[in-house]
């Protein structure tokens, strides 16, 4: 799959001047940009390792490589590598919304993993289907980009899936994505306490600010029994009470522990949210 399949030319562009910062020390040593006090670990050759796709060819020892007719790159200080885990929320409430929440947070994992992969991080997504491999190097964007567009769609149970990727990824950095409709989502993020964890919070603008008149019947795409209701202004401010009231709620239980939290509105450009909100709250620099 193409990189504008999911991500237009102006963003790719964007992207290519920013890097992720990381806040914490990577968990494992293969070759990262995330620097360290140790030399490689390597006996033998101490500065250099072995070149692999996506690596920076300006980094590469000519001279030792038509020695030994293999490539290998000079490391000038040791290089580790950082996992960076996606988790993409496919349950049905994410395909709603104009635009649809769920192309929005596509979009945004990808452009965060494709950050990860410029800077050699390993990354993983967890989309809900078997198999995902750990992908290394700018060359992987095709199937990073693939994984999330081909995510299936899935019941409404976040907590089995963050207690799932809590179980692979203790103490590492992981990205979950999400409307956070699931009434257990605190289960679900605190099933994440050993990751150093961000939180995307996708909300489309018809969920902030409904525009909504008269009698009306509400179907819940997770599971609940419809809802007959009329709505007016009384019904309007009493739902912009409530909503300011759990957005409030989110944002403290993430504070609380420690987790990042970032809001997303599905129609919310992603150019000014990687290049001006991300910047601003320190995840990545330019």
């Amino acid at each position: 799959m193409s990189a504008t399949a999911l991500l237009d030319a102006g963003l790719l562009r964007l992207l290519d001047r920013l890097a992720l910062t990381g806040r914490r020390a990577p968990a494992a040593a293969a070759g990262g940009e995330h620097r360290s006090a140790r030399r490689g670990q390597s006996v033998e050759f101490a500065d250099v390792r072995p070149y692999a796709p996506g690596d920076d060819i300006r980094h590469i020892d000519w001279s030792l490589s038509a020695r030994s007719g293999r490539l290998f790159l000079r490391l000038f200080v040791a290089e580790e590598e950082r996992d960076v885990h996606l988790l993409l929320d496919t349950s049905p409430s994410m395909a709603w919304g104009l635009p649809e929440k769920l192309g929005q947070a596509r979009r945004a994992l990808a452009g965060w993993g494709l950050l990860a992969l410029a800077q050699r991080d390993r990354v993983l997504v967890h989309t809900g289907a078997a198999g995902s491999l750990p992908l290394r190097g700018r060359g992987a964007f095709p199937a990073l980009a693939e994984a999330l567009q081909r995510a299936p769609a899935r019941p409404a149970d976040l907590p089995a899936r963050c207690r799932a990727l809590a179980a692979v990824a203790r103490g590492r950095s992981a990205v979950v994505c999400s409307d956070l409709l699931d009434e257990r989502w605190r289960d679900a993020l605190l099933a994440l306490t050993q990751v150093d964890l961000t939180v995307v919070h996708v909300l489309a603008p018809q969920e902030l600010a409904p525009e909504l008149s008269g009698d009306l019947r509400l179907v819940d795409d997770e599971g609940s029994a419809p809802l007959d209701i009329t709505c007016d202004a009384d019904a309007l401010r009493r739902y912009r009470a409530r909503l300011a009231a759990w957005l409030d709620d989110v944002r403290q239980h993430c504070r609380e522990r420690g987790i990042t939290y970032l809001p997303l509105g599905s129609e919310h450009s992603l150019e000014r949210w990687f290049g001006d909100d991300l910047v601003r709250a320190g995840i990545v620099r330019s």
